[in-house]
């Protein structure tokens, strides 16, 4: 959740656990007391849209804060472009994600794109997972291994030195999993991982967008990956 929306989200709060009751109570104290007939009816009117207000509100925060999930390969072009709110990003995007053309000679592909809520600016991760034939895996898994290099301490950030990332590696499901270095990636804003299983044969190559841009992995990296990345579409 970004800054704004933290600030949005705290001040309706407040105007549904303060202001609301207090307008209802002036209200009803009208509305048993006027004898003007209009300005009762006004009155009621106002009681019934107090008591509406909260449930519509408290509906349509449900329903933002609802994460969603992508596995349409097809429109994978398209969700990369999702990820790219911001130049910088878009760099970091095209650098990093392959073109599904680039791809080469799969068996099958995978795509599980998860937007942690239905804003535009919402967290959202992708990955992409790609299975091989045995001799194209080991093929293509050397040359990138060739061309990437990877975090190999703690990244921090800022003027305070934020610890972005304690952790940089880990065995999630059957992958080797390490964060990418890249001179377009920004730590915690938007950067890639990259994951290698050799017993099936599959690359992952994974891409975070932070809306918050904040310090992650506070948490061990099974329950980060758990939190913020799909792969398979059973979660």
């Amino acid at each position: 959740m970004t800054k704004k929306k933290k600030i949005l989200t705290i001040i309706l709060w407040i105007c549904l656990i303060l202001i609301c009751p207090l307008a209802l109570i002036a209200l009803l104290i009208v509305a048993t007391r006027t004898k003007n007939k209009k300005v009762k009816i006004a009155s009621w009117c106002g009681i019934g849209v107090i008591l509406v207000l909260p449930i519509i509100a408290v509906v349509v925060f449900v329903y933002d804060m609802t994460p969603v999930l992508y596995t349409d390969f097809e429109n994978y072009e398209a969700y990369k472009q999702d990820l790219k709110t911001s130049p910088a990003q878009g760099e970091a995007v095209d650098v990093f994600l392959p073109e599904a053309e680039e791809l080469g000679d799969y068996e099958d592909v995978e795509l599980y794109v998860l937007r942690l809520s239905k804003s535009y600016d919402a967290d959202l991760s992708l990955n992409l997972i790609v299975t091989y034939p045995e001799d194209v895996y080991r093929t293509a898994k050397g040359e990138l291994s060739k061309r990437t290099e990877y975090v190999s301490e703690p990244v921090v950030y800022g003027e305070n030195r934020v610890v972005s990332f304690l952790q940089y590696e880990c065995q999630y499901r059957g992958f080797d999993i390490k964060i990418v270095k890249n001179e377009f990636f920004s730590y915690c804003g938007y950067f890639g991982l990259l994951g290698f299983n050799d017993e099936t044969g599959q690359i992952a190559w994974m891409f975070y967008r932070n809306s918050a841009n904040t310090s992650l992995m506070d948490d061990p990296w099974e329950e980060w990956l758990d939190a913020y990345f799909r792969f398979d579409d059973t979660e």
